[in-house]
């Protein structure tokens, strides 16, 4: 059984249903992949290969976004046209795989929102400390560590014994 040629006619079956579903191939030699993919245009991405006989389906989240939950799945006889696939993938997948979908959009959202946060910080590290941001959050000028966090930075190094007054009046530790 040729799945890229399934891929199609699923994609073209769910879209009778909901318009917006194509064949999502796999980016390395697609044809003789075990796994096929469709997509719908607002992002959710429907798995699936045959095993035994069986048609076995399960809604991911987007490409490199790690939402830890379950995936949604379901099987059913590969004797079913694709009409009746995606009517069952409608009635048993869909509804789940949607709250799926949302839940992994948030959580990927948060990340980008960290993501961005950490960026902005690490950028104004790297401006004031006059050097090049990193990607692995880590400066050291002077022997000094500095750690790039989600909320400021932490630093870590050697305070000579002659500086540390105005090390800790710096800090607010000290008073004038």
């Amino acid at each position: 059984m040729n799945l890229l040629m399934f891929a199609a006619e699923l994609a073209e079956s769910l879209s009778k249903i909901e318009a917006g579903w194509s064949v999502y191939p796999q980016p390395e030699n697609p044809e003789n992949y075990s796994w096929q993919r469709v997509k719908h245009t607002d992002g959710r991405v429907i798995w699936f290969n045959c095993r035994k006989e069986k048609w076995i389906f399960t809604g991911r989240s987007e490409e490199g976004i790690a939402c830890n939950l379950p995936n949604p799945d379901v099987s059913m006889s590969i004797s079913k046209t694709p009409d009746k696939i995606a009517a069952d993938l409608y009635r048993r997948l869909i509804p789940e795989y949607n709250k799926y979908f949302a839940e992994c959009s948030k959580i990927s959202q948060a990340h980008k929102a960290y993501a961005e946060k950490i960026d902005a910080i690490r950028q104004q590290v790297a401006d004031l400390l006059k050097t090049q941001p990193r990607r692995d959050n880590q400066f050291y000028v002077n022997g000094w560590e500095f750690e790039v966090r989600s909320d400021g930075i932490a630093v870590e190094g050697i305070i000579p014994a002659d500086k540390i007054p105005e090390f800790l009046k710096f800090i607010g530790l000290q008073q004038s």
